[in-house]
């Protein structure tokens, strides 16, 4: 995917949002430093930011069309 921004967050420190194509966007919250910027292209399992400290926080979102679904529908987990 591309990255459409990184943005501070009141709530976990930033926000990273990734367009997939498709209409598929995800958005992780996260306390951690990020390492990428808007306009990177990323592939699956790349590291979007480096965990700092103990107490880190983590959230995750994905929409299609600009409605959350649940991320079960379309992640595929091996192992």
């Amino acid at each position: 995917g591309v990255v459409l921004e990184v943005l501070p967050d009141a709530d976990y420190g930033y926000c990273i949002r990734i367009d997939h194509g498709n209409g598929y966007i995800s958005e992780y919250y996260m306390s951690s430093t990020p390492l990428i910027k808007e306009g990177d292209a990323v592939l699956q399992g790349a590291i979007l930011a480096l965990v700092e400290g103990r107490n880190s926080k983590l959230a995750y979102k994905i929409s299609l069309d600009g409605e959350q679904i649940d991320p079960m529908e379309v992640i595929k987990i091996d192992g």
